[in-house]
């Protein structure tokens, strides 16, 4: 019996920014959904079963995400480190521009690629 890929949603307005993500993703073995409206994001965060959110933190606040269905969420931003950890405690994020070593770091995996 085959396994389903662990899901993956991909929460960001910069429509360069969620290709890429869900590139790396699929690479590591995720089925990628990319939300990139606030309004779609509302229909879709609480449905069960995602392994991995990643979300740009212009478009859901702290309190918002703690309510999400998720094993994990990731922040991908732009912002500070300092502003991360203040508005977002104990998360753990990207900063933009992002590249596919800080996934394995965050995710803790190494792929070859």
């Amino acid at each position: 019996m085959n396994t389903p890929p662990p899901r993956a949603l991909v929460i960001d307005d910069e429509g360069l920014v969620s290709i890429m993500i869900e590139d790396i993703l699929t690479r590591r073995g995720y089925a990628v959904t990319v939300v990139n409206r606030r309004n779609h994001l509302e229909q879709i965060v609480h449905v069960d079963g995602w392994s991995l959110v990643v979300s740009d933190t212009d478009l859901a606040t702290y309190e918002e995400m703690t309510t999400w269905n998720a094993r994990k969420i990731v922040l991908c931003s732009g912002r500070t480190h300092a502003d991360l950890t203040e508005a977002f405690p104990g998360m753990s994020y990207i900063t933009k521009p992002c590249l596919e070593d800080d996934f394995d770091r965050v995710l803790g995996e190494r792929h070859d690629r």
